[in-house]
């Protein structure tokens, strides 16, 4: 009875889950506005709330994504040579491996060049983004 007396407030008047006073504004609704038997109750209606997932972000399909760092550029390229050499491996035990190399690895300026380039790309792309952003 909670729960259906709650939703029929919270999502009629679109109150969002991930909302930082979501559970402060629907206890406080319950406490003052409810039957005796719901207030009764308002303990019970704050676990469930502080238990509720949080809604799932959607993510913009335009947004441009994040770039690779030195290390993914290069264990990306690695990780068949090191598939190669130890077939039996597991995936993490591969990138285990591929930090490892990695860390030995002495000439990294090739990747770190690659990244940079990669990140000014995503620079660039962003900067265009929030653009068209401001425009909609």
């Amino acid at each position: 009875m909670i729960q259906s007396y709650i939703a029929d407030h919270v999502w009629t008047n679109n109150i969002l889950r991930n909302d930082a006073s979501f559970d402060r504004r629907v206890v406080h609704f319950v406490v003052k506005r409810a039957s005796a038997s719901i207030r009764r109750s308002s303990i019970y209606v704050k676990f469930k709330i502080r238990n509720m997932k949080k809604a799932k972000k959607t993510q913009d399909k335009d947004k441009p994504k994040r770039p690779q760092t030195a290390f993914m550029l290069w264990l990306n390229e690695s990780r068949s040579k090191i598939k190669a050499k130890n077939p039996d491996m597991k995936v993490t035990e591969i990138a285990k491996e591929g930090g490892r190399q990695w860390r030995e690895l002495e000439d990294k300026s090739k990747w770190e060049t690659k990244a940079k380039d990669a990140k000014r790309l995503y620079e660039e792309a962003m900067k265009a983004y929030k653009a068209k952003q401001d425009v909609d």
